[in-house]
């Protein structure tokens, strides 16, 4: 075998040696990504959860409020307010569904 054979063969058995560790790497980072706490607490979400529904609902019975009249304005904004809680909770079953529920 001649010198430079060797030296590729040294530096082919290194970049394979640091594939493997890149490779380790990665899966203990997606190991911890997957098992990481929620990025918002349940307050926050529910806080935003309530001021998302209350201006959609501000805004349908707005929009509707010339052409329908007030009580069905207000009855499309209600009903769009309660469809955010609607999909919310919806997510959130599937969600402890998938995963199981989670020590807080």
């Amino acid at each position: 075998m001649s010198k430079r054979s060797r030296r590729r063969a040294r530096k082919a058995s290194k970049k394979a040696g640091q594939a493997g560790e890149r490779r380790q790497q990665n899966e203990e980072q997606e190991e911890k990504g997957f098992s990481s706490n929620p990025w918002l607490s349940r307050q926050t979400g529910f806080r935003a959860i309530w001021v998302i529904s209350l201006l959609l609902a501000a805004f349908m019975v707005w929009q509707l409020w010339p052409a329908e009249g007030p009580i069905i304005a207000i009855l499309w904004g209600v009903g769009f307010g309660a469809a955010i809680w609607g999909v919310f909770f919806l997510s959130l079953a599937f969600n402890t569904w998938v995963r199981g529920r989670r020590n807080e």
